[in-house]
């Protein structure tokens, strides 16, 4: 049997974490640690993210405090010269493999110096762009989410796919996700539309990606419908439409506007939203004034018909982790992160049993983010979003909390995970081999099961993520209707 995080938290032995913070030392290898054993850590031990920075190191010294564990090279990044100069202190010293940096810009410079050596590199950034031959980016990314939601919308019945997101980085990210998605599961291409922070971008762009004049028009006694307009032509905030009716006032001699019909289905049957915050709500009272959500899009009928797990809302999208190689199943039971025994091609998320099909005109789709506030988002009854099944990780709050007295950040998930991986190939390491850090081992098809469930390396640099399927209630809060399949299979498409 694999070694639960309960094992793994006991061989790390009696050392507790820092009273306070750490800072990085200059590299001191054993003389009886073998070259390109020691394992280096680039994380900020200074600055704005300190605290986060000492959190995650905390988690990579619970997963190799063991007396056997390969020495850590610790490197801050926000020292002089940044990611970039603790890459270079970190190729210098001869590190077999590098565990960090957090953030995508300092992925990017830390990537730029191991670029010309072997040494393998796992990031905590969530920005797939940056992963190639030797770089993965573990964070749980827009993509994996994407991917995840189309897959179970298309098992529903879902054919027709949109987006209605912000004009930032995630907002761009979740929109190529959807139409790279799309078109590699033989989809039309999704019409993809970007919002400012305004109430009017937000009204305006809705009415126009939910052919709202049209509706409109169609719904009127004895009107004929007139030709839809052609979407990608449209400028989504530009001021062609007339404004949604506004109810009657009752002030004045102004007669009362006519109230709005009932209007037909808009021209999609699921539509991704990347919102929170203040900008989500703007974004729900929209969707509900143009008749894309509402009692007849989310009710609770349509909430019943799909099966649910109970299981409390998660917290913020959690990253990865835990590890021994002892040849049991990625779909190891919760607590050990394992690396399984068979060996398959190149590897792809298993879908897993999708939600019944329920009678929900438009499926409402979000970010993993949400979870963090699923108790809030009652008005979007009946949306989904994709994210790590937190069961898993009650195993890993428990031993954490055992030993620093406080809940782990989700981002130490992520550094617990990588640094437990390492620690396992470690022991597996070929006779006469410095380390078991080589690429074959980091990205073998069946991938690991780790805190948050399985993910997979690909040569490519890409990370692969098994998440489940979470719907909010009626009155807030969120259940599992698809589970993560728990282990990461062929993929299906080739």
């Amino acid at each position: 049997m694999a070694a639960s995080l309960a094992g793994l938290a006991a061989c790390a032995g009696p050392a507790a974490g820092p009273a306070g913070p750490v800072t990085a030392g200059p590299p001191a290898p054993a003389p009886t640690v073998p070259a390109g054993r020691t394992v280096g850590v680039l994380l900020p031990l200074s600055g704005g993210n300190a605290r986060l920075g000492q959190e995650m190191l905390a988690s990579t010294r619970l997963a190799l405090g063991a007396p056997t564990a390969p020495p850590l090279d610790i490197r801050d990044t926000e020292a002089a010269g940044g990611a970039g100069a603790a890459a270079q202190a970190a190729v210098a010293a001869g590190d077999g493999v590098i565990l960090g940096p957090l953030t995508a810009a300092e992925t990017t410079q830390a990537a730029a110096v191991t670029a010309s050596t072997s040494i393998p590199m796992l990031a905590y950034t969530s920005d797939l762009s940056l992963g190639r031959p030797g770089v993965w980016a573990l964070g749980i990314a827009p993509e994996q989410q994407v991917e995840r939601l189309v897959t179970a919308a298309r098992a529903e019945g879902r054919q027709h796919f949109a987006a209605f997101l912000p004009d930032t980085a995630l907002g761009r990210a979740m929109g190529k996700a959807l139409t790279e998605v799309c078109a590699a599961q033989g989809l039309a291409t999704p019409d993809v539309v970007y919002h400012t922070t305004s109430p009017a971008s937000i009204t305006q762009g809705l009415k126009t990606l939910s052919a709202y004049d049209t509706r409109l028009a169609a719904a009127q006694p004895g009107a004929q419908a007139p030709v839809p307009p052609d979407m990608s032509a449209v400028d989504p905030l530009g001021a062609g439409a007339p404004a949604v009716p506004a109810p009657a006032t009752g002030q004045g001699t102004a007669p009362a506007a006519p109230a709005v019909p009932k209007l037909g289905a808009p021209p999609f049957d699921a539509l991704l939203l990347a919102d929170t915050g203040l900008q989500l709500a703007s974004v729900i009272d929209a969707l509900q004034a143009v008749q894309a959500i509402g009692p007849a899009a989310t009710g609770t009928a349509a909430a019943a018909q799909a099966p649910a797990i109970t299981v409390d809302t998660p917290p913020a999208a959690a990253p990865v982790a835990g590890a021994a190689v002892t040849g049991v199943p990625a779909h190891t039971p919760v607590g050990a992160l394992t690396v399984p025994p068979t060996v398959s091609t190149q590897p792809a998320v298993a879908p897993p049993s999708p939600p019944q099909q329920a009678s929900v005109p438009v499926r409402i789709l979000g970010t993993g983010l949400w979870g963090a506030f699923a108790g809030k988002l009652g008005r979007l009854e009946g949306a989904w979003y994709a994210a790590p099944d937190p069961g898993a990780r009650q195993r890993f709050i428990q031993i954490f909390m055992a030993r620093y007295h406080h809940m782990p950040t989700p981002l130490s998930d992520l550094s617990y995970d990588s640094a437990a991986l390492v620690g396992a190939l470690d022991r597996a390491r070929p006779p006469g081999q410095p380390n078991g850090y080589a690429i074959a081992a980091l990205t073998r098809p069946d991938g690991f099961s780790g805190v948050d469930g399985v993910f997979g390396l690909t040569p490519d640099g890409q990370t692969l993520r098994d998440l489940a399927i979470f719907q909010i209630q009626p009155g807030g809060g969120g259940r599992i209707v698809s589970p993560a399949a728990g282990r990461l299979v062929r993929d299906q498409r080739s």
